[in-house]
């Protein structure tokens, strides 16, 4: 008995262990499109400023030493809030958990509330954050602008947690949420503060072009819910379409001509052209699967993804896309599994059409040269019933033939 227990033990420990390895090189390989979503530029990294001692020395500059005293207890937890903050966003994308996003939040609503009840906005002190697209360092003395910028990081937190779902746990539908998560701070961060340079990361404009951004990803690992769910081609189809029509609302916003040099619109303009067309490639080959269409549908649409791949193939090698090195990378692994999937795909449908051929040739259809003519039969049609007005009137009157 023991025997046996240990045998199928390991048995199943080693088979779980198999699958989640080939599992995960799958993933790390780019097949079935783990990899192609929109990479964040990177997290921000926050100066050694202590918040609580700004606050404590406002309050004293400002309403006496006695009530910044009253204040020394609060001012000394805000601090230790911010040490832990600046610990986790110093560890960058490997600090993404649910308890390190916690802890930034709480330090968020520490520094809010003693915002609203202190009143202290404005400081002397200037407080530093490294931007994380450009990579300045950004100065303000102003406690909204750190309240701001610990609500991106959350942002950058939860996008990273969203991308762990997708690689690691494989569970798109986390992921899902996570990225609409991620928007949600993106977009609640330049309602504290946003600089008017659309090349800080603290901008209205790049705050919105990240906020879009993790709109598409989110429309991404939705579809890979589907996926994963077995949905119809028809269905799949329509969500790269869905996909395809995010990355137009994103494509629009960062077109903008006053931002056009801003370093979020340079990196995202060849990342959604990339992700566009293979996107739509895509859709190509899952209406090629498809059996509504008819064949030569089919294989018009095989054709067309083809292209696409080439094309893209094509622009990714000779680098004129401007997209991350990373990301380059990953989409010639996907493109590359999409065009053999497309070509696989193409030699099936020409294989049906041209076996339907030879049948058609070897039992040709009849065709009768001159189609037979005859009159038709009315006669049912005309024993149908008279009409009574006609009957009452005529049907006492008497046949000359009866009467005679």
């Amino acid at each position: 008995f023991f025997f046996f227990f240990f045998f199928c033990f390991f048995f199943f420990f080693f088979f779980f262990v198999g699958v989640c390895v080939g599992r995960n090189e799958e993933l790390q390989s780019g097949t079935g499109d783990s990899m192609t979503y929109i990479r964040l530029p990177g997290f921000k990294k926050a100066g050694k400023t202590l918040t609580g001692k700004i606050v404590y020395q406002e309050l004293e500059r400002r309403r006496g030493r006695n009530v910044a005293e009253s204040c020394v207890e609060g001012c000394q937890a805000l601090d230790g809030l911010r040490q832990t903050m600046y610990g986790i966003i110093g560890r960058g994308a490997s600090a993404a958990s649910e308890e390190n996003k916690e802890a930034l939040l709480k330090y968020c609503k520490g520094l809010k509330f003693v915002i609203e009840k202190t009143g202290v906005v404005e400081i002397e002190e200037s407080i530093d954050w490294i931007d994380s697209v450009n990579g300045s360092i950004a100065k303000k003395p102003d406690l909204n602008m750190e309240e701001a910028a610990v609500l991106f990081s959350i942002a950058c937190l939860d996008s990273q947690l969203a991308v762990n779902a997708l690689e690691i746990d494989f569970d798109p539908l986390r992921a899902w949420k996570k990225f609409q998560s991620a928007a949600g701070y993106f977009n609640k961060a330049v309602e504290r503060f946003y600089f008017h340079d659309p090349d800080c990361d603290l901008s209205d404009f790049c705050c919105n072009a990240l906020s879009l951004s993790m709109l598409v990803n989110a429309q991404i690992a939705f579809h890979r819910a589907a996926e994963a769910k077995n949905l119809s081609a028809e269905i799949l189809a329509k969500s790269c379409m869905g996909i395809n029509q995010r990355i137009v609302a994103l494509e629009k916003a960062i077109s903008d001509p006053s931002s056009a040099t801003a370093s979020i619109a340079k990196l995202l303009k060849g990342t959604c052209r990339v992700l566009s067309d293979y996107y739509t490639a895509k859709a190509y080959e899952l209406q090629a699967k498809s059996e509504r269409p008819s064949l030569g549908e089919r294989l018009r649409r095989a054709y067309d993804g083809q292209i696409i791949c080439i094309r893209l193939t094509r622009d990714l090698n000779s680098q004129t896309m401007h997209s991350p090195t990373e990301f380059t990378n990953d989409m010639r692994s996907a493109i590359e599994i999409l065009s053999r999937s497309l070509d696989e795909l193409r030699t099936e449908i020409e294989g049906i059409a041209s076996a339907m051929y030879e049948t058609m040739m070897e039992n040709p259809p009849r065709i009768d040269p001159e189609p037979k003519v005859k009159v038709a039969d009315i006669s049912a049609e005309l024993a149908g019933m008279i009409d009574h007005k006609i009957t009452r009137t005529f049907g006492a009157l008497t046949s000359p033939q009866s009467r005679n």
